[in-house]
């Protein structure tokens, strides 16, 4: 059983960010109480503090969407490469769930729910839900069309066009000779059926 993952493509957003983005407030909150020449030590504090606040609450916003699809990811890997184990379900469980967050919420960007759903293809592929897998890699498959062409977008939609190939095919489907033809087109070693 083969099912490919996108490496990439999960947003690089490094920790060491979040703590800049939240020292800089600190330094602008200090900055702010001294230009407001406030005399009191307390006040000063309460300022700072309300600027650290206002740190975390803007980073906050970028921190779920981030680990909602690292969950969902790694869900997906531990499920493909624990197939029948008993930790496979809480792994697949966990995957769909932050799949369906990520899918579900309107401000997620569009390569970040293209990924969440090929995640939720992955996990049912491996469950053996060909017809389920098939559709979430052909949802995925429509974002991407509308992203601008790269080298990312290329490699990210050869692999959906390659797992969707392994879905339609294994689940007994028809035309799936199309999806690995232009899998292959778009990157060449996608997987192993592209060097026959």
């Amino acid at each position: 059983m083969v099912v490919v993952g996108v490496a990439g493509l999960v947003p690089r957003v490094p920790p060491l960010n979040f703590g800049l983005v939240i020292t800089g407030a600190l330094i602008l909150g200090y900055a702010l109480a001294i230009l407001l020449a406030m005399s009191s030590r307390t006040l000063r504090l309460i300022v700072a503090a309300l600027a650290v606040m206002a740190g975390v609450a803007y980073v906050g916003t970028s921190v779920l969407p981030t680990f909602l699809l690292l969950v969902s990811r790694a869900g997906a890997d531990r499920v493909v490469l624990s197939a029948g184990a008993p930790a496979q379900a809480e792994a697949a469980e966990a995957s769909l769930e932050a799949s369906r967050r990520i899918e579900n919420n309107p401000d997620t960007p569009l390569p970040a729910k293209a990924q969440a759903l090929t995640n939720r293809g992955r996990v049912l592929y491996v469950q053996g839900d060909f017809n389920g897998a098939f559709a979430a890699y052909s949802e995925a498959l429509d974002i991407y069309e509308r992203l601008p062409p790269g080298a990312l977008t290329d490699q990210a939609r050869a692999v959906v066009l390659y797992n969707r190939y392994r879905a339609r095919k294994d689940g007994g489907g028809e035309g799936w000779s199309k999806d690995l033809e232009a899998s292959c087109a778009l990157v060449a070693d996608v997987g192993p059926d592209c060097q026959t």
